[in-house]
């Protein structure tokens, strides 16, 4: 008996949305202002090991990126941080993945839409509020909002809410720790080319789209979409 997809559950970073131009600013300048306010010399991440970390849990990000300092000091940082990234967002000097506007609304018609980010709580309302994404959002979780630290149980929290299986829901993200929090929760995966994921990220045999709107006509989800 085959199973009927109700659901897909996206990614934020990489799936949706780029922040990417606004990113290692960011995190220059905060760190920049936080070495004024505290008359430290901590030097700033490149460009690459930020990259690198979109997609980890917040508290992960800091731990691996200033390994040296205490967690009071990364969380006076992070707050730093975040209010310079979240003022360029607002500014929509990020980047929404091309399609995702359209591709949302007929998806909409034909399914539970949910967002599932690893991201902290103002990141992702920020984005979502700037973008008006709440338009085709069932619901938005993200890792402050659940017990525990890992996107697989955000997921889970997701399916219980809408009182789905797992095998109801397909999970699309970019990064391979969104593949590992879907085959953790034993949800379909649909990879994207076209985020943060290096060449080869993604293990061989991952269903991939290269373009956003290519999940209108993806095997799993076309059965199922309203075409009016």
């Amino acid at each position: 008996m085959i199973t009927v997809i109700k659901s897909i559950f996206f990614d934020l970073d990489g799936t949706l949305f780029l922040s990417t131009p606004v990113l290692h600013s960011a995190y220059c300048r905060g760190v920049e202002e936080y070495n004024e306010k505290n008359e430290e010399l901590i030097e700033p991440p490149s460009e690459q090991e930020v990259l690198g970390e979109v997609g980890n849990p917040v508290e992960e990000i800091y731990s691996n990126l200033f390994p040296g300092i205490s967690e009071n000091q990364q969380e006076e940082l992070g707050r730093l941080i975040l209010e310079k990234l979240l003022a360029e967002i607002r500014r929509k000097k990020g980047i929404l993945i091309p399609g995702v506007e359209k591709t949302l609304r007929k998806l909409k018609n034909s399914f539970q839409l949910a967002l599932v980010t690893n991201a902290q709580r103002d990141y992702m309302e920020t984005v979502v509020n700037t973008y008006r994404l709440d338009r085709f959002l069932a619901r938005q979780l993200c890792i402050q909002d659940v017990k525990g630290s890992s996107k697989a149980i955000i997921i889970e929290e997701m399916l219980s809410y809408f009182n789905l299986s797992s095998g109801q829901v397909v999970m699309v993200g970019d990064r391979e720790s969104d593949y590992l929090a879907a085959r953790a929760a034993e949800t379909r995966f649909i990879g994207c080319d076209f985020g943060h994921a290096e060449e080869a990220e993604l293990p061989n045999g991952v269903e991939k789209i290269s373009e956003f709107e290519q999940l209108l006509f993806h095997p799993l989800l076309e059965a199922n979409i309203d075409r009016k």
